[in-house]
């Protein structure tokens, strides 16, 4: 099976990029799709659908496929695998032993033993990846942070009795929140927002970043100033204590800021050559994945209103001999072939597989690709087609499905296979 280099469709260059369209070419194709549209709702209804209640899991294929249960063995596995950080093998209990004693310290109190479990990193699971890499150090640098800094926080008192409570409790509060909603976004599954974090540092310290903790800007910044919390002002140690105590939460922000500095380029979604860390981008492949099968019910339902029902779908035939000399697929095929591979076959490698599976993973969704973009017109020969295939509704669910397999690739494409010896 011959496999393109590129996503580039028809009208593409030589390099990949398509040719940029004139303004009357853009004009005259505005007017056909609006035409197109109109035909469209005048011949075929506008259906809609019952969402239900509750979730129903997608009962197993003729082939035996997954009934939406992980059994009893493999959630056991992933137990294990997530409280002693080690991937099992069954042939080798001696590793098992050394994993469980340096996952298990075990102590004798008073005629019993007692257990406990040191564990071996720090990561944040979530239902498929961990906050693990840079997210994981800056957000448990920020967590420790925020837990010394409020009990500081609540003990300031003012240097001079100058305001009313409710003013200095006010400020004291609003650097408690803005502290809490940055540790919170730091910690958030995929990676932290970047223009959020900044945002919450430059309304914590001002901006620039200040160097001393006594001059600092922003809500920190007013807390001193209504606190009155200077040198000059200081008559007793218990004074003295008070504003080390608020230099030590200014300290402990513009830390973190000078991290978040250093580390947010691997956050960054696009416009960066760092490579992201596995954990974190497991979840915006997982969330991809979800992507792509819904496109998947969406062209289902695209197809059911223009009255290309599940029946026809199994004994209609596409054409992909442009792709490969014995490659054509009924369209029920070509529909469970993606479905299955982004609901249950992908997100299972990548779970047992790790970093292992990512080279499979773009193989087959780039194979997907390419089979969805020929399966839309021009690409797929009309003839033999039901013409409710030829509307624009179906037709842009086909597209949709397409750009959400090359955002799935995308995301993929910036993982690097694992360089072992």
């Amino acid at each position: 099976m011959a496999i393109s280099n590129n996503f580039g469709g028809p009208g593409a260059g030589a390099s990949g990029a398509p040719a940029a369209p004139t303004a009357a070419s853009r004009a005259a194709a505005v007017g056909n799709a609006v035409q197109e549209s109109e035909i469209d709702l005048q011949a075929y209804p506008v259906l809609t659908e019952e969402v239900p209640s509750e979730v129903v899991s997608r009962p197993p294929s003729a082939g035996g496929g997954s009934s939406g249960y992980a059994p009893i063995g493999k959630m056991a596995e992933n137990a294990i695998r997530d409280v002693l950080s080690w991937r099992a093998k069954t042939d080798d209990p001696k590793a098992f032993l050394m994993a469980l004693n340096q996952s298990f310290a075990l102590k004798h109190v008073e005629g019993h033993t007692e257990f406990k479990w040191t564990p071996r990193t720090y990561t944040v699971q979530t239902d498929m990846g961990a906050i693990t890499g840079a997210q994981a150090s800056i957000y448990n640098r920020a967590k420790v942070a925020l837990d010394q800094s409020l009990p500081l926080l609540d003990g300031l008192y003012p240097l001079l009795p100058n305001l009313d409570q409710e003013d200095l409790d006010s400020v004291r509060n609003m650097v408690k929140s803005l502290f809490s909603e940055l540790v919170n976004d730091l910690g958030i599954e995929g990676g932290p927002r970047i223009p959020r974090v900044d945002q919450l540092f430059r309304l914590l310290i001002g901006s620039p970043i200040p160097t001393n903790p006594e001059a600092s800007g922003g809500e920190v910044g007013l807390l001193r100033q209504r606190f009155s919390l200077e040198r000059r002002y200081i008559a007793t140690i218990p004074d003295e204590q008070n504003v080390t105590n608020y230099m030590i939460v200014v300290d402990y922000l513009i830390g973190l800021n000078n991290s978040w500095i250093n580390e947010r380029k691997y956050f960054a979604h696009s416009g960066t050559s760092a490579q992201p860390f596995f954990g974190t981008q497991l979840v915006l492949l997982s969330r991809s994945l979800d992507v792509v099968a819904q496109a998947v019910k969406d062209v289902c339902f695209a197809m059911d209103s223009v009255f290309i029902g599940a029946a026809e779908r199994q004994t209609t035939l596409l054409n992909f001999t442009s792709i490969g000399p014995e490659s054509s697929l009924f369209i029920a095929e070509l529909l469970d072939w993606i479905d299955r591979a982004a609901s249950d076959e992908l997100p299972g490698q990548l779970q047992d597989s790790g970093k292992d599976a990512i080279h499979t993973m773009q193989r087959v969704v780039k194979e997907l690709h390419q089979f969805v973009h020929a399966a839309m017109l021009p690409q797929q020969p009309a003839a033999g087609l039901p013409p409710g295939y030829r509307t624009p509704r179906v037709q842009r669910a086909l597209h949709l499905l397409a750009e959400s397999l090359q955002e799935t690739y995308r995301l993929a494409e910036q993982i690097k296979p694992p360089q072992l010896p």
